[in-house]
């Protein structure tokens, strides 16, 4: 099954590598500020001018078009067919699929890929990054980290392990704890950087389970206290109810249909989503919510829904 597939993106990403048509750069990344991507763009597509006939079927979605791609890459009910796979695959991403700009940028960063290219695989890491997508957002701080494909910025690395870290990716959270610790491209910050400690170490993280018995032995008691309850808030936090993947899902079909741009309809809140919503309460004169699942905008999308507006 594709489920199953997926779990090997390590396997998935070196097929790509091996075999890659030339995929060209992603357009330019949404993220701004500094370090951000230089401008490039996608090999133009001819575009009808004329909408498609009623009796046509439908655009595949991008999440078809990726697993299909997948399943070509694969074997799975298919021949395998590399060329095919990276087409799907690449005109998954170029839609907006975070998942498949994820994989096209780890196959155009390994060392031994028939398409190498460091500077082009961190653009589509950094458009995969800017939709949340947290594996994504660890390579890209890599990427700045270390001068993959970009001019090293530390600053900036930080900001991307950072929003990882957040969702709880433990290498990330370790490579903040690092940073935090040294101060390189951020404020030094002991009692955090034991904080992310912690959190990797509860992962399995050996390294951070190192890291943080040394720490905790260097900082004094207060400090080591003001650690572990910052450790104990984030959890608190992290393990509170979070919304759920289907009504996430409906408000993307929801806004997608009333002619927004949510992104992938994924079941993941990111930043294009997120915008989405905010812009969708403006033009129903609704007052901006933080909360992009709010019963308010559910119910407002449901009824514009049902209007058939």
């Amino acid at each position: 099954m594709v489920e199953g597939i997926l779990t090997s993106r390590r396997l998935v990403c070196l097929a790509l590598a091996m075999g890659f048509a030339a995929c060209g750069p992603p357009a330019s990344s949404a993220t701004g500020g500094p370090g951000a991507m230089a401008e490039t763009t996608v090999e133009e597509r001819p575009i009808s001018p004329q909408p498609p006939a009623a009796t046509e079927q439908p655009a595949p979605s991008t999440d078809d078009d990726y697993r299909q791609g997948v399943r070509y890459l694969t074997g799975d009910g298919v021949p395998k067919d590399v060329l095919k796979a990276a087409q799907l695959i690449l005109s998954a991403a170029e839609r907006g699929h975070a998942e498949s700009q994820y994989l096209i940028g780890v196959s155009h960063g390994l060392p031994w890929g028939a398409k190498y290219d460091p500077a082009l695989s961190a653009s589509w890491l950094e458009r995969a990054a800017d939709q949340g997508h947290d594996r994504a957002q660890f390579l890209v701080g890599e990427a700045y980290a270390n001068g993959l494909g970009v001019e090293p910025e530390p600053a900036w690395a930080a900001l991307w392990y950072r929003r990882a870290a957040e969702q709880g990716h433990v290498k990330a959270q370790f490579r903040l704890a690092l940073l935090l610790i040294s101060g390189t491209g951020v404020t030094r910050d002991w009692i955090e950087a034991g904080k992310w400690l912690q959190l990797a170490s509860a992962q399995g993280d050996q390294e951070a389970t190192r890291y943080w018995r040394s720490l905790a032995d260097l900082i004094n008691d207060k400090e080591r206290e003001q650690s572990i309850a910052a450790a104990r808030r984030w959890r608190a936090v992290a393990e509170s109810p979070r919304p759920d993947g289907p009504l996430v899902r409906f408000i993307q079909h929801a806004l997608a249909r009333l002619g927004y741009e949510p992104g992938p309809v994924d079941g993941v809140i990111g930043a294009r989503t997120r915008q989405a919503v905010r812009d969708f309460q403006l033009a129903q004169g609704m007052a901006p919510h933080t909360d992009a699942v709010a019963n308010e905008v559910v119910a407002a999308l449901r009824a514009k829904l049902r209007d058939g507006s």
